[in-house]
């Protein structure tokens, strides 16, 4: 067997190694989301910016969502513990109303009961600052003691696009949940005051989570998105270049029989 026959035989092979790998690739790529204008053609966008380039954009996109979503759950968990405390505020203070006989004023039991009263709304300020979720800090922390609390806006997107997280603000300061602390020489009015209060904050809270819920349902379907573009991307850039060594494999055989042909020819 000759040398060209050897090398024309190899070139052959690859070739039909390469179709069988491209003709997946391109099931993958049908099957993906119709490409609706060039814009969302991954294929242009890998030719404007280099494959390498636009994965690795992705990727960033991609982690950085991933970060957005733990801060989202921070806050989540941190405004349902918010709510217990405001419920066990509301116990304390209608323990000191509500017993019989009441408690006088000035008395231990009524002071203790109204420090823990206070105590529970201190806890509920350290939550809305957690030391290692700086994006929960921004959008729940009060603006005047954390300067940079107030909406985040996220890159979302593959060309820059923003999403906003909208600021929730759940302190106890007067824009947020509005719960004063409770003087130990309050009266059996004031506390009374205090828990119709706790249940304007309830509703407040409420709404506040489901703000944020609102806002957390679009970044996820950005999040989505975005995935399935980086897949799409991912399976483009395979295609390309199998298709790259498919015309190379072709180019090959084309050289070869050339020159098997010019070989014959010399020897006429």
């Amino acid at each position: 067997m000759s040398i060209e026959k050897i090398g024309i035989d190899r070139a052959l092979l690859n070739l039909k190694s390469m179709a069988g790998k491209m003709e997946p690739l391109s099931g993958r790529l049908s099957a993906d989301r119709k490409i609706r204008s060039p814009g969302d053609d991954p294929s242009g966008w890998i030719k404007a910016g280099g494959s390498s380039s636009a994965l690795g954009d992705l990727q960033s996109v991609k982690e950085g969502l991933n970060k957005v979503a733990a801060n989202i759950r921070a806050s989540d968990k941190n405004m349902e513990t918010i709510g217990d405390y405001i419920d066990r505020m509301k116990a304390q203070a209608m323990r000191v109303i509500k017993n019989y006989p009441p408690f006088p004023p000035g008395s231990e039991k009524r002071i203790e009961m109204l420090r823990r009263f206070n105590a529970f709304r201190n806890q509920i300020d350290q939550l809305t600052i957690p030391p290692a979720e700086k994006g929960a800090r921004q959008i729940m922390a009060d603006p005047a003691g954390v300067p940079e609390a107030g909406d985040w806006n996220i890159v979302a997107g593959k060309n820059g696009g923003f999403k906003v997280i909208h600021r929730q603000e759940v302190h106890t300061g007067r824009t947020g949940l509005n719960i004063p602390e409770l003087r130990m020489t309050a009266t059996d009015a004031e506390i009374e005051a205090a828990v119709a209060n706790l249940d304007t904050a309830k509703e407040m809270l409420a709404r506040r989570r489901a703000g944020l819920s609102a806002d957390a349902s679009v970044l996820n379907s950005s999040m989505v998105e975005e995935s399935q573009y980086a897949e799409m991307t991912e399976t483009t850039a395979e295609s390309r270049s199998e298709e790259l060594r498919h015309e190379l494999a072709m180019q090959s055989i084309v050289d070869l029989t050339r020159t098997r042909t010019q070989i014959f020819q010399l020897l006429r």
